[in-house]
């Protein structure tokens, strides 16, 4: 297999460790021996590990000649002298694996043989079946086939119409639709193993000689062709023969229009006539064809309908083995077993509760019932002792005075002062026992001098 051209219109961009010139000379130089500075043989190599993934990585690098990947990294005249021993690190660490790894097996061998035949090739048959001298400093890099792979995927999913018959499609087909993605030819033969091995797909021989490739369909464990399979591929074989046939027919007939009209313009009614029945005749061939067609796509209807019902019922089967499998392990018995055990274990907690609920003894209960009645004696005894000690209090007036929150004692010498002097000026008159108005007239009879008889 020869190796694919490096990628040299992909202009580099140097990181800043190669920007610098110091730095840059370091790392281009040959590895030393590891003994003498670990440290510094660990820091190169996982530099240019992670350089040489990201570049695989950017620039879609599948697989790539080690002879000519040094001129990639060519900055000043100089490439570096130490990416052999990095590759050999990266391909033991499973970084990196020898294209031999992806070689095709014996029945692509005349697919690979057909295809190199009709289209202009990098390789040729010997080359296809892998030369171990050329091979031997080719190398893959599994992570971009993996992403790759993956957008390969994608890009199908996401042109299926019907899951049953899409999922099916010629060899050359598939390379064709993946051009874009991956334009060179054994670059596409990884993509292909890689698939394949991964079953994701699977590929296969016809009667007539055409290899096919199906997908693995959503739900699908596994994927391989079946009888079913290459019948449904006959059928969309058809469909898409029909397909081009009526288009070719209807550019046809668009023509004989077009021929006739012209015809008609130049006044040669009979050669228009002729066209006309021309035209005619291909529109029946046309219409046969169209129902063919119909009915072959209800046909396809009917399998992609009869294919979820197959889905449905694969999964009711599952879905019953799965109950099967519970019932042999939860019998009648085990389940009757069960319940009488659990009855029984919620009668013995039941007895537990009544137990933990059960009042303390007759004894125990009165003699709590007597020291609680000398408590309350013993409490009545000390409020009628503090009522007696409270002083009493004058029964005509009361006087007020504001309760300090923390009085100092000449603070209480002051209060005491000024509540004895009041109590000494204070003079209240006696509450009077007869009626103010009543007074005033008696006082008012006594001023009023008597008349003197005779006066």
């Amino acid at each position: 297999m020869a190796a694919p051209k490096t990628k040299r219109n992909c202009q580099y961009v140097f990181t800043q460790e190669l920007a610098d010139d110091r730095q840059a000379a370091v790392l281009y130089s040959p590895f030393r021996d590891k003994a003498l500075n670990p440290h510094s043989w660990d820091r190169k190599m996982t530099f240019w590990e992670r350089l040489l993934l990201k570049t695989f990585m950017e620039q879609r690098m599948i697989s790539f000649d080690l002879s000519k990947l040094p001129e990639m990294f060519e900055r000043n005249g100089l490439t570096p002298k130490c990416l052999t021993i990095v590759v050999e690190q990266m391909k033991s660490s499973g970084k990196l694996q020898p294209v031999s790894h992806y070689q095709k097996n014996n029945s692509w061998l005349s697919w690979g043989f057909n295809t190199l035949v009709k289209q202009p090739m990098y390789w040729s048959v010997t080359q296809l079946i892998g030369s171990p001298k050329k091979d031997a400093g080719v190398f893959v890099c599994p992570n971009v086939v993996k992403a790759i792979a993956g957008e390969i995927l994608q890009l199908h999913q996401s042109g299926e119409q019907y899951s049953v018959v899409d999922s099916l499609i010629s060899l050359d087909q598939f390379k064709q639709s993946s051009q874009d993605l991956v334009p060179e030819n054994e670059d596409f033969q990884i993509i292909l193993t890689y698939l394949e091995r991964e079953n994701h797909i699977a590929v296969s021989q016809t009667n007539s000689g055409d290899f096919i490739v199906k997908f693995r369909r959503e739900g699908e464990s596994s994927v391989c062709i079946r009888e079913f399979d290459l019948n449904m591929y006959s059928i969309k074989t058809a469909v898409e023969k029909l397909e081009k046939e009526v288009h070719v027919l209807m550019t046809r007939v668009d023509g004989h229009l077009q021929e006739a009209k012209l015809h008609v313009k130049n006044g040669k009614k009979k050669m228009a006539l002729i066209c006309l029945r021309r035209k005619a005749s291909l529109l029946k061939l046309v219409d046969t064809k169209s129902g063919s067609l119909t009915r072959l796509h209800e046909i396809m209807h009917k399998i992609e309908e009869a294919s979820s019902n197959e889905m449905i019922v694969r999964a009711c089967e599952a879905g019953v083995q799965a109950m099967k499998s519970l019932n042999l392990e939860v019998t009648a018995e085990r389940a009757e077993s069960v319940m009488d055990e659990m009855h029984e274990a919620m009668g013995l907690q039941e007895e537990v509760n009544d137990i933990l609920s059960t009042p303390i003894s007759q004894t125990d209960e009165e003699e709590l019932e007597r020291s609680l009645e000398e408590l309350l004696k013993e409490e009545d005894q000390e409020q009628e002792v503090r009522g007696k000690d409270l002083p009493s209090m004058p029964s005509n007036q009361e006087i007020p005075f504001p309760e300090a929150a923390a009085p100092t004692q000449v603070s209480d010498d002051i209060a005491n002062a000024f509540l004895a002097l009041q109590l000494e000026d204070l003079d209240l008159p006696d509450v009077p026992t007869h009626s103010p108005h009543k007074e005033s007239a008696r006082n008012k009879k006594t001023d009023t001098p008597s008349k003197v008889p005779g006066s």
